[in-house]
């Protein structure tokens, strides 16, 4: 089924809503009344709630950790569930982080890419699938989370209240699709810090999921700074870490435990958890937090590891590079590797959505990052960035193109109708 007439026909409304979206700020903040993760998360969760209502969707607010569009009849639910929160906007834009400007086709704004363009994108597709009046077997759902990168609490939320749906995507990767995701290991090295050393304070980042763009520290009054480039932390490479680039620059003029034990934990090799699988790929890893003072020390990393490593190990790994330096491995959290079978009927119909509206063929792919997939059974990562596209999730001047974002509402609307008809 094409839907590119109609899609050109929302072009205006899908660029605005675009546009506002990214002007709500959706970096998650204490907790309020029915706002479990902030004020700006639920601003923004009621105006996409209150934008299906107006088109005659019914609508469910599930306490503020999420909400979510539905049309249809049947027992069987077809659900797309992109996220509206975003990691906080960093320092050095072009652009105003939240300002959702629009410069040579392309939107600006923090989360742009992740996930409010795709969120967007899905929001139109679901609402041309339900004007287009084509019959369908199977309930369809939209449900916008709003605790995606910080821990998953609004879809495990979500699926205590409103149980699993049948099948499903998140538009939160890449096409052709994803079928499988790395698992992710998050934790933290903490030391109390033996007395009678020289003081050192030394700060830098802004998520565990980010490479940090900025690093700061101070040895007897003397400021010490750095800038690198921010990136998202399943693909480390592509950014350059401040923190590890400082504390390099100050193993020069300073011996301190905190530094000696950085020479080990900056990188997976000296950590010995090198590992990497056919199906997925390397381990990667990323030192993405740092806080010492005069007494104490927390090191945060974020690791993605291949579909068949065992956290376990990892984990345990971990905890014994830190001992000789007497820092613990605590407050871990494990999200284990996700796999849908490449030729599941949900695989192969998102690869039949995709190449019907682009005329590409392509393979499911593998990917570091981490979506709502991972803990709702049936379900794959699809979209929104196309094979040819950059990836500016969590850096700065994040942006969507907006033939990317017309292209990908096609795209969804096809999948919908091909899902829900059966």
């Amino acid at each position: 089924m094409a839907f590119k007439n109609e899609v050109l026909a929302w072009q205006a409304d899908i660029v605005a809503t675009t546009q506002r979206l990214i002007q709500f700020n959706t970096v998650e903040t204490e907790a309020l009344p029915n706002a479990p993760f902030g004020r700006g998360n639920r601003d923004a969760l009621d105006y996409v709630l209150n934008l299906g209502s107006t088109w005659g969707f019914t609508v469910k607010d599930l306490d503020g950790y999420a909400g979510y569009l539905e049309f249809g009849d049947g027992e069987e639910v077809v659900a797309v569930i992109p996220h509206l929160d975003v990691v906080p906007e960093g320092g050095d834009w072009e652009y105003p982080p939240f300002g959702g400007e629009l410069h040579d086709g392309r939107i600006y704004g923090r989360g742009a890419s992740d996930n409010k363009g795709p969120a967007v994108a899905a929001l139109y597709a679901f609402k041309l699938v339900h004007d287009s009046g084509l019959p369908l077997k199977k309930r369809v759902r939209l449900v916008f989370g709003c605790d995606e990168e910080s821990g998953f609490e609004c879809i495990k939320h979500y699926s205590k209240v409103e149980g699993l749906p049948t099948c499903g995507f998140t538009p939160d990767g890449s096409f052709p699709v994803v079928n499988a995701e790395k698992g992710i290991i998050s934790g933290t090295f903490a030391s109390t810090l033996p007395e009678g050393i020289q003081t050192l304070r030394f700060k830098g980042g802004t998520a565990r999921n980010v490479v940090p763009q900025y690093a700061k520290a101070v040895v007897e009054g003397k400021t010490y700074e750095a800038t690198g480039i921010a990136a998202h932390a399943s693909t480390p490479e592509k950014g350059e870490n401040a923190i590890v680039k400082l504390a390099g620059e100050l193993q020069a003029v300073l011996t301190h435990p905190v530094l000696d034990f950085l020479q080990i934990a900056s990188n997976r090799e000296s950590l010995d958890i090198a590992l990497e699988d056919e199906l997925s790929g390397p381990l990667t890893y990323n030192l993405g937090l740092i806080d010492v003072d005069e007494k104490n020390a927390k090191i945060t990393i974020n690791i993605r590891y291949p579909v068949t490593g065992d956290a376990g190990k990892i984990i345990e790994k971990l905890k014994k590079a830190g001992e000789p330096y007497r820092f613990s491995f605590e407050d871990y959290t494990n999200s284990s590797p996700h796999c849908v079978p490449e030729d599941s009927v949900l695989v192969k119909t998102l690869l039949q959505a995709y190449t019907g509206v682009t005329g590409l063929t392509g393979k499911p792919l593998s990917m570091g990052g981490g979506t709502y997939a991972r803990i709702l059974g049936n379900f794959v990562a699809f979209g929104a960035r196309f094979p040819e596209g950059t990836s500016t999730a969590h850096q700065k001047n994040e942006w969507i193109a907006v033939d990317a974002l017309l292209k990908a509402t096609e795209i969804y609307a096809n999948a919908i109708y091909q899902l829900a008809k059966e």
